[in-house]
């Protein structure tokens, strides 16, 4: 499916395509289609690597945060996790929403300290690159 998107892209814009994936890291197979054309990966929230990056960075995660953009590991109970310890992935940062417009049953995805809650099970290696591993269980 990636080669179909990325060839349809390079057709339609003149050899420069960007390929988007979400929630996982891209099989090496998949990374090595694309890396002649720019191996930096990056999350729309400021997470991801850039192309000076260990090549390891995309590899095996989705990236480092960026500047601005907090990550949080938690487990069940909301305590922050050290790293390489698997919880729920929480996110918070000025691209992230504040809240739901009225009255929503949604509001559990909000933390008390400004954090939303992804649904994503994931990890912080001792780099600080964030690894997805699932989903948290009832997300």
């Amino acid at each position: 499916m990636l080669r179909l998107l990325a060839g349809e892209a390079a057709r339609r814009f003149g050899g420069r395509a960007a390929v988007v994936t979400g929630s996982t890291s891209l099989s090496f197979a998949d990374l090595d289609r694309f890396s002649d054309q720019d191996p930096g990966t990056e999350a729309g929230l400021g997470l991801g690597t850039r192309p000076d990056d260990p090549p390891e960075d995309a590899e095996e995660s989705v990236g480092r945060p960026r500047a601005g953009v907090d990550v949080s590991i938690r487990d069940g109970e909301g305590r922050i996790l050290p790293d390489e310890d698997q919880g729920e992935v929480l996110l918070r940062s000025e691209a992230v929403m504040s809240g739901y417009v009225g009255k929503s049953p949604d509001h559990a995805v909000f933390a008390r300290d400004g954090f939303i809650r992804t649904g994503d099970r994931g990890y912080i290696d001792h780099t600080g690159r964030l690894h997805l591993v699932g989903r948290v269980t009832g997300s």
